[in-house]
């Protein structure tokens, strides 16, 4: 038995016949000899002060009356870490416009432009009817894709050229579990190539090299496939839909008259 051990028995006998404990040993000696060498202090070792329960219990209450929270440092962390799992769901959004301009051409024109400023594309677009100096009006559908981060903006800029009657907001689908399920199958798919090449360049057979090559080939067949599927969401994701239908009219709606979604556009500017 070692001499921690042994220490460790004498004392539990000895208290366990109503004897006084043995001093603990402290790093090695005896508390006695260490409470010599620290000045006679105890709980003191390489001038390092080791607190008693009843000042550690203090000075943990001083801590938290002065900060006000136990431990903020862990729910910052905290904070920081639900932040970052909303930030990474995989959403496709849709925004739908209604809009009204008595200066239909230069609005579409506008559109049209505005939409590459902010890093945009036209998906669609569509011009019908004649002007609103004969019997029909005419009328003009624009479905765009705007980067994520770049929408908000692009929205406004929307509101601010013409008069935004109505506007909608759709989370289409969330497919943050289907696209980490395709991303693991690629990274899976990916490992499994990459040994198989290894293995092809091991092979001494030709019976071995067709049957590495065989599957080598069903591997890059399900991993193009899947990195296809993942573009695909990538490109829903990171580009929201904004669908713009235009009427043209002689005179706009009264702003009294608006709607909340052509409200919210505005608020940007009475900010």
């Amino acid at each position: 038995m070692d001499a921690y051990s042994a220490g460790g028995a004498e004392e539990y006998s000895a208290e366990g016949d109503g004897a006084e404990a043995a001093p603990a040993d402290y790093n090695g000696m005896n508390y006695a000899a260490a409470t010599a060498e620290t000045g006679g202090v105890p709980g003191a070792s390489d001038g390092i002060a080791v607190m008693s329960e009843n000042e550690a219990a203090a000075a943990a209450k001083t801590d938290e009356e002065a900060g006000g929270e136990k431990h903020p440092r862990k729910q910052v962390t905290r904070r920081r870490k639900v932040r970052k799992q909303k930030n990474s769901r995989k959403l496709i959004r849709t925004f739908n416009l209604d809009a009204e301009t008595t200066d239909f051409d230069n609005l579409v024109a506008q559109l049209q432009q505005r939409h590459r400023i902010f890093g945009g594309y036209v998906e669609s677009s569509y011009v019908n009817g004649n002007s609103y100096y004969t019997e029909n009006s005419r009328y003009a559908s624009l479905t765009l894709r705007i980067p994520k981060d770049k929408t908000n903006d692009f929205l406004g800029t929307v509101g601010e050229m013409a008069n935004v009657t109505s506007k909608s907001e759709n989370v289409e689908e969330d497919v943050t579990l289907t696209y980490t399920d395709l991303k693991s199958h690629v990274e899976a798919l990916q490992a499994e190539q990459e040994q198989l090449m290894k293995l092809m360049e091991q092979a001494k057979t030709v019976e071995d090299t067709m049957s590495i090559q065989s599957r080598l080939t069903d591997v890059r067949y399900e991993l193009e496939s899947y990195m296809s599927q993942l573009k695909v969401y990538d490109n829903q994701v990171d580009y929201d839909t904004v669908n713009i239908s235009i009427q043209e009219v002689k005179n706009e709606t009264p702003t009294g008259e608006l709607s909340i979604g052509q409200k919210m556009l505005n608020g940007r500017k009475t900010v």
